[in-house]
Order: structure tokens, then sequence, then C-alpha cells
């Protein structure tokens, strides 16, 4: 009878090591941060932001869609889809203007405006006409606002 010759245990584990590490090392366990931010999907959003009474304003916000933007200047972003259907009053943004590149399946238009509010450092807020529907998202620059003499950054809630 022929025996049939196993691998050298040290090479087997040499290879299932290489393979773990490859593994482990496209599941993102060793990035610098974490995957979680606030842009992501699952992000908490304050219920009073960008709030109206308003029940076909909130629906609308708060549907989850599909946004996918590559390298498009963040005040083209007010101007795309699927945020056409409000008025964007861009008061101030920074000087030089970031691009912006995502890709989110099932996110609501609120939360995306929360991480863009964030990410970019503005300062959000919903003007409504006297019967209390919703009109223009009003959209400044933090630092913006600084450099002017407003409230401080720290002051401002969104």
């Amino acid at each position: 009878m022929r025996r049939i010759h196993s691998f050298n245990p040290t090479l087997r584990a040499g290879i299932l090591a290489i393979a773990a590490l490859v593994g482990l090392s496209s599941c993102n366990l060793f990035a610098p941060y974490p995957p979680e931010k606030t842009s992501d999907h699952r992000a908490v959003v304050p219920s009073d932001f960008l709030f109206s009474w308003d029940k076909d304003y909130n629906h609308w916000m708060d549907t989850p869609v599909r946004i996918l933007y590559d390298n498009v200047p963040l005040s083209e972003v007010f101007t795309r889809h699927p945020f056409t259907r409000l008025v964007y009053d861009l008061q101030s943004l920074p000087p030089e203007m970031p691009l912006v590149t995502t890709d989110h399946l099932g996110i609501s238009r609120r939360q995306y405006l929360w991480s863009l509010a964030h990410t970019y450092n503005l300062r959000m807020s919903l003007r409504t006409t006297s019967s209390g529907e919703p009109e223009t998202v009003l959209i400044r620059w933090r630092e913006a606002i600084d450099k002017t003499g407003g409230s401080t950054a720290k002051d401002l809630k969104y």
C-alpha cells in the first residue's frame, strides 16, 4: 500500500496564517478609523433637524432614497436629484468648494443632509411660509458665521 503524504505541518500553518491575515484585512479590521461615521445611513438624526409640521414634507424627507454623486461640488448637491423639491438658500459656503462623492442606498434625505452638515461644518435651518409650509432651507458655513460676528459655532445647534 502506498501512503498518501500530507503537507508539512509548518507549511500548513503558514498558509492558514496568510489566508487569515488576507481575510481579516479585507474586512477593515485594521482600518485607522471605525467604519461608522455620521454620514453612515444608520446615523441618528435629532428629531428637530429641519423639522416641520407638514406631513407631506416629513414623509418626503424621511423616505429612503438612493444618493449617488461622483465629484460633485457641494453647492450643486442641493440642485440635483433627490433634493430638488425644496429651494436651498446658500448664504455662505467654504471658499474652496469641496467635491462630494457618495453612494448611499436606503438613506433618507434628512439623514444625508444631517451628514453633510457635520462633514462640511454647515448650519442648516428650515424657513417656512406664514401658513407653516416648508419653503427654503438656509445653509451657512459655520466658520463664515464666526467671522461675521454672528453666533459662535459652539452656540449653534446644527
